[in-house]
Parts: structure tokens; sequence; C-alpha cells
């Protein structure tokens, strides 16, 4: 039986490439074709996958997986602890190469050697046995780094995909280390997969053939069968006749991300305050837009409280004597009538600064577009939709705030990354935490929440959806049973 896997976006084309399977559609292939140390179940909790087992030291520095054995890539090479080394080393080394910090990996031991050498060597990364491989920290790491080796990411890519230097081949093939291979081009929007007969780990009743595609609005034909379906903002409320609807947790938030490094009057704190006490007064005092699944964001967090703030300015100050043009950047999923609900508010929030806003479409075919969109360098503002977790997570906000593998959400003064610093001690309650977190927020005013909003799928009724946990922004393709 085949199972079609449909992502609605309007961007076109796949890319296994380890730096850039953090999209959703990237994810979702390679999460069938990367097998990771570990996975996440139902409950959101990480439990074993490639590593069947793992054990951590009194100080929390040294963590020991052990691998399954008689695990093999799709060409037949063997998974073991040598192998996962090899290949971790070298995708380490591809996020350094675009100065992407890798978060909770830039503390293991001989970090600042590894980058500086040609060689592939890192000090903290070692196979003591041969399906024994142990991370060594420099000071204690908290469960949080467990959530690392279950995304694709960092996972356990095969040696053949790279070449004898290192470097990642890319090209029309791939070799597996998951439950699936790939049986055409990664570049293409449609995309055939069929389940690994070789594969110990597969689910019973998980699709033995996937069709992987693209489209940017679903419409089921009449003999429609074995069919899932991740919606689009913008047709998140219309489920087709047939199908099944689910609504995730409020997992994401969009924010308007605004810019301290560019040279205009957003790089003075005091007018980051002022703009976003404008722009929330005009969200609080106009209807939003009716959604099935998204809500007005009151905090980072769906459930944090805001903040009372005593004092905050009542101008903006060293407006420039000429109008400049603040450009704003979102992309095409966003939905038609939130997009333009944000824009007024914008406006409004902009009145007595002096300033043009200029939006402009994320430009998906161009291949810097990714990294000027992360960079907050290019574009004032960003509005931008993130998977923020349920709750105050020290390891994500860590890959949020303070690295550039995820959504570079700014951190003008540091001040986030010395929490999430202090905390990976734990030196704070969850509660204390959650308070110190809101107030940097709304005091550097530089992510600014809009809404909340879970994933929403759609499936044909003979496809069981009971592994899927609530929290996951893409299922897997091997928890999909179908009937």
């Amino acid at each position: 039986m085949t199972l079609k896997y449909i992502v609605e976006t309007a961007q076109q084309g796949f890319d296994l490439n380890p730096t850039l399977v953090d999209s959703l559609q990237n994810g979702v292939l390679a999460k069938a074709v990367v097998g990771t140390l570990l996975k996440t179940d139902r409950a959101h909790r990480r439990t074993s996958y490639i590593a069947e087992s793992w054990t951590v030291s009194d100080d929390k520095k040294t963590w020991v997986f052990q691998l399954q054995r008689n695990l093999k890539c799709s060409d037949g090479t063997e998974m073991d602890a040598e192998h996962f080394i090899w290949s971790l080393s070298r995708i380490l080394k591809l996020h350094a190469a675009k100065a992407q910090n890798v978060s909770v990996f830039t503390r293991l031991k001989g970090w600042q050697r590894f980058l500086s050498e040609k060689s592939f060597h890192l000090d903290g990364l070692r196979g003591d046995k041969p399906y024994s491989v142990t991370f060594e920290f420099s000071h204690p790491m908290d469960s949080g780094f467990l959530a690392f080796l279950s995304i694709p990411q960092f996972g356990f890519y095969c040696r053949n995909n790279f070449d004898s230097s290192g470097n990642w081949k890319g090209g029309s093939t791939f070799v597996s280390s998951g439950a699936y291979t790939l049986n055409s081009d990664p570049s293409g929007s449609t995309l055939h997969l069929s389940r690994r007969d070789d594969w110990p780990l597969s689910l019973p009743g998980s699709a033995k053939s996937v069709e992987l595609m693209q489209i940017e609005n679903f419409s089921p034909s009449a003999e429609t069968k074995h069919v899932f379906v991740i919606r689009s903002k913008k047709n998140e409320s219309s489920v087709p006749d047939g199908f099944e609807k689910t609504s995730g947790a409020l997992t994401w938030l969009t924010s308007l991300v605004v810019s301290h490094k560019i040279n205009n009057l957003f790089k003075n704190r005091s007018n980051r305050v002022y703009f976003r006490k404008r722009l929330q007064y005009y969200l609080d005092t106009s209807d939003f837009p009716k959604l099935s699944n998204a809500f007005q964001a009151k905090s980072f967090y769906a459930d944090f409280p805001g903040i009372d703030e005593s004092e905050s300015p009542s101008m903006y100050t060293d407006v420039p004597e000429n109008k400049s043009v603040l450009k704003l950047v979102y992309t095409s999923g966003a939905d038609s009538a939130l997009m333009s609900h944000y824009l007024n508010a914008i406006q409004y929030a902009l009145e007595g600064s002096n300033s043009i806003l200029e939006p402009e479409l994320f430009d998906s075919k161009n291949e810097n577009a990714v990294t000027d969109f992360l960079s907050n360098e290019k574009f004032a503002f960003r509005l931008l939709t993130s998977s923020i977790g349920g709750g105050p997570s020290n390891w994500l906000n860590d890959m949020m705030f303070c690295s550039s593998i995820g959504v570079c959400f700014p951190d003008p003064d540091s001040a986030m990354c010395n929490l999430i610093k202090t905390q990976e001690s734990l030196a704070m309650d969850e509660k204390e935490y959650a308070s110190r977190f809101n107030e940097i927020l709304y005091h550097q005013s530089s992510v600014i929440p809009l809404n909340h909003s879970g994933a929403v799928w759609v499936h044909t009724s003979d496809i069981s959806a009971e592994n899927i946990s609530p929290l996951s922004p893409s299922p897997l393709i091997e928890q999909l049973i179908l009937k």
C-alpha cells in the first residue's frame, strides 16, 4: 500500500543537506531516510532508536550511548560507533563552515581546536567500543541534550553521502540510514520512497511505499486513499470530504523579529520598547482574524502571563530627518487575513518614526535567501513562525536565541544566552526560569509574540494517527499506520 504524504507549501524541491533539514518539508524527508540515535514518542519523550540505551555520569559531563547491532546503511555499510562519529564530525564541520553555532555541541571537549584545525578529530566525541558512542562535555549537560539526538540535523548520515574530503555530495542519490530509501532525485517536488526490508526498526503496518509531495493547495480526487496532509495556515480550517482533522498543541509562535543590527532607530532599545507597546495596543484593541487554530499571543509561550511594566518610553527618540525605509520579510505561507492585520498594526506602531514600511516576500529560489532571512542584518523586521515547544525548555531556547541553526532570534545584550548558560547547571526552578525569560524578552523587545498556533493535519480515515505526538510539527512517515 502507498501512502501519499503531502506538505502544503508554495516552495518546490527538497534538500537533504544536513544544514538545511530544519525546514518543514526537508525535515519530513530527512526523518524518513536519516536514522537518529533517539526518537520522540507520542508523549514527546525521547526513546531509543539507533541507540538502544544510554547512561550519564553523576557529574552530567559524560554521556554514553550503546548502539543497536546489525543495523546497516542502505548501501550495506555497518552502522557502528566509528561510522557515526565519522559522520557527526563532518556534519559539525558543515555547520561551522556556514558560521552556524551548533548549540550544545560547542560544549564538547576540544571544540575550539576542532574548529581551528582541518582535522575531523573532536576530543569530546569518541567510540571506546565498537557500538559505544561517548560525548564528553566541558561542564554539566542536562537532559535537553537528548533532544538534539532525535532530530535529523545531527542524525546518522552514511559515509557515502560525503566525498573523500568529507564534503557533502548532494546530487541525485542518497544513502539511507533510516526506515526508507529514496528512489528519486531529492530536488524534485514529488519524491518516491520505499520501506527498507532490511530495517528491523520499522513499525508494523507502516507504508511500504510513499509519495512525498509539495502542493500549494491540496484538492482530493474522488478515489483518495491513504492520504496525509500537513495543512498550510491559509487552508487550516478547511477539511475535505472523507478526511479527519487533527489540531496539534499550541507549539507554534508567529512573532515579529525586530533587528538591532541595522543602522536605524531600532538600534536604540527604548525605540524597540515603544514600538512593541504601540503594536501591542493596536492588537489588543482590534479584532483578531477568525482562524480555527491560531490565537493572539499575550506572551512567548501560550500559558505564560504577560508582565506589568511600570515605566516605558512615550515617543520615539533620535528620529531621522529623512524618511527611512524599513524592510519587512515574510513567507508565502502567511495567512492573508493575518498578514493584513499585522501590516496594519506595524503601520500604526511606526507612526511618529518618519519611516516607510516595505514588505518583501521571501524568495525561496534565491540561494542566499535563507542566509539573508536569518542574519538579522538585511531586514528591519522578520515575520516568522517557528516551533517553540509546549513550555520553557532551556535546550530549545539555546537553539532559538544562541545558535544559528534555527530561527536566529536576536539577543542584543546577551542577557538571554547568559540566562541559558546559567540554567545549564540547573540554577533555577522552572517558575523562576520562566519569569526571568519573560522579563528579558520584554526588556530587549526584539522578539514580539503575535499569535500561537498548532500544527493542523488532515488525513483519510484509512490512516491511524494514534502514534503521533500532538506536539510534533511534522509526524514521522513511519508512524502513520495504514489500515
